[in-house]
């Protein structure tokens, strides 16, 4: 059993610990299906040439591992190959892309050289096209990227529509982990993205859009039924 709220409350700070805890999450829903399959050293070299700077640790170390896990790197918010990121205006090193194209996560060239450094975010639709603050530390964003792709190609998740009792039962009864809250992309305005979890399955909730819940496996996401019991279905993977 992976205790998902005690293992998920307080994250570790040095960058390398994250990543072992991010394998063990990927073991946790994954299983055997778990194991690395990443990017060779000659990979990265060659991006790092074609972009002209260096890739920062932690993400370098996260595309060693699982580069070329697609159930990892490409359902929802794909992180990008190393030879498809990309300098964007000069300053900001894009690795990440919304599925729809609708939003990039970036890392500011002034930041790049730093031991854990802070994600940005831009909403392409935005006519602005600002890039705001995102996750303070990219290790943290990768284990929160992780989680966002093993939720919503699990079939041991459920999903429904937030609303604000929902979100006010779920922030009340489950325990918020060290995932810190932050903008949602699609509605920087808007309410945030908090995850919650008990010691069975994790929440996920998307400002005022979604809600998203997941178990790994040989644990149940039904759970989540006890404490909001209606509007969810069953994700369709």
């Amino acid at each position: 059993m992976f205790p998902v709220a005690g293992r998920l409350d307080v994250l570790p700070e040095d960058p390398r610990r994250m990543l072992e805890l991010l394998t063990e999450v990927v073991s946790a829903w994954r299983g055997g299906l778990g194991e690395p399959k990443g990017c060779t050293p000659e990979e990265l070299v060659a991006a790092e040439d074609l972009i002209g700077t260096r890739i920062p640790d932690p993400l370098r170390s996260f595309l060693a591992l699982y580069g070329h896990r697609e159930d990892l790197m490409g359902f929802q918010d794909p992180l990008l190959l190393p030879g498809g990121m990309w300098m964007e205006g000069g300053d900001v090193l894009v690795f990440q892309e919304e599925n729809q194209k609708c939003a990039l996560w970036g890392i500011s060239i002034e930041a790049l050289n730093e031991l854990d450094p802070p994600v940005l975010c831009k909403n392409v639709n935005d006519g602005d096209g600002d890039w705001l603050p995102y996750q303070d530390r990219l290790s943290v964003h990768l284990l929160e990227t992780a989680l966002n792709e093993l939720m919503t190609s699990s079939g041991n998740s459920m999903f429904r529509e937030a609303d604000a009792e929902a979100v006010r039962v779920l922030s009340a009864s489950l325990t918020r982990i060290g995932i810190p809250e932050h903008v949602f992309w699609a509605e920087p305005e808007g309410s945030v993205v908090k995850w919650l979890a008990s010691a069975d399955f994790l929440v996920r909730v998307d400002g005022d859009s979604m809600i998203w819940a997941s178990a790994p496996l040989g644990q149940e996401v039904q759970g989540v039924l006890d404490v909001v019991s209606s509007g969810w279905e069953r994700a369709d993977i």
